[in-house]
């Protein structure tokens, strides 16, 4: 009671300064909780880019590489202004800004070793396998959707071309996942206003699918996509058990995107909001969290298990099932002689 009635009489709580942090005597949980990246994943970093960040100017000191990747990564995982990561870290705003840009575009160049869609035979039938054991669908390699991720406009004539038909500016990012959740190909160019469709018709990837370079791989897509002999949508109006069964299991693995859309988001705020003034770096930054999300991925399956398929057991409950022919409705075969057996076998 004479804590309340102190207060009524307008007398102040005493308020302690908190002491400053030292991020490297943090615990490994704090501290990925503020970075997002472990300390071995900080420490790869430092070895992988870590001599591209270094400068030939010897006139001040420079700072270390493993600062200037935690001041990138703190400003990725907090989507904090170059002010506040500037007090942060005790330099200059414009310092901040250099390192961060400096960072972010040497963390995508990196893009090739660890965003990596399936090309062997092996790797396409273990991925085949891994989307099978865990969904019941088959011959799938990835699952492709796109996202929006809101940007300042860049100006210039076209400028409006960002504009997303929700009435803001993005960049409308296609994304490939496979089946433990890691990208394996991204395409973060294009203006908010392209259609999902034309960025994959435009893609490297669609015309690597033409070219048959992964087999039988299908990719399961959502209703913005036109039906292919390797994309699979969904039906519009199924009309038999099979269709049914099909559109249930092309939805729940399908959904497999979505969710690796919101984990990329809770984890990078940057995916929810750029405020970068030049497209060149908002590429380069979607394409270096792309990245990162795969070390952070990788580094988790290896915690807690990697849960494959059989490759030789799904070949031999997947052999000549169906045989997609030419000139022909490939979806409409997928039905017929994979999901209908399921039902009456």
């Amino acid at each position: 009671m004479d804590v309340y009635r102190n207060r009524r009489r307008g007398q102040r709580r005493r308020v302690r300064a908190r002491p400053v942090i030292d991020f490297f005597q943090l615990t490994p949980q704090q501290f990925e909780k503020r970075f997002r990246l472990s300390h071995e994943d900080i420490n790869m970093l430092v070895e992988r880019i870590g001599e591209d960040l270094l400068h030939d100017d010897q006139r001040n000191e420079q700072i270390p590489p493993r600062t200037q990747i935690l001041i990138t990564l703190r400003f990725l995982a907090s989507g904090a202004f170059y002010k506040v990561i500037g007090d942060f870290a005790g330099i200059s705003k414009s310092t901040v800004w250099s390192i961060i840009h400096r960072v972010i575009h040497r963390i995508a160049s990196l893009r090739d070793e660890y965003i990596h869609f399936p090309t062997t035979q092996q790797e396409i039938r273990q991925t085949q396998a891994d989307f099978f054991v865990r969904f019941g669908f088959p011959r799938v390699v990835g699952c492709i959707d796109c996202k929006h991720i809101q940007i300042r406009s860049f100006g210039g004539p076209d400028a409006e071309l960002f504009r997303n038909r929700d009435n803001y500016f993005s960049i409308n990012t296609q994304v490939v996942c496979n089946a433990h959740l890691e990208i394996t190909d991204i395409v973060a160019r294009w203006p908010g206003s392209s259609h999902d469709s034309t960025i994959f018709h435009n893609s490297r990837l669609m015309a690597n699918f033409e070219a048959a370079n992964y087999q039988d791989g299908l990719l399961l897509g959502d209703a913005g996509y036109p039906s292919l002999p390797f994309l699979m949508t969904p039906v519009a109006q199924p009309n038999t058990p099979q269709e049914v069964l099909y559109n249930e299991s092309q939805i729940r693995t399908r959904g497999h995107i979505e969710r690796l859309f919101g984990i990329w988001a809770r984890k990078w705020p940057f995916i929810s909001g750029s405020r970068f003034k030049h497209r060149e770096n908002t590429f380069a930054a979607i394409v270096a969290l792309a990245v990162l999300h795969n070390i952070v991925r990788q580094r988790q399956l290896m915690w807690i298990g990697r849960v494959t398929g059989d490759v030789n057991e799904y070949t031999r409950i997947i052999h000549n099932t169906f045989n997609i022919q030419p000139n022909q409705n490939a979806r409409q075969q997928i039905i017929d002689n994979y999901f209908y057996r399921l039902i009456h076998d």
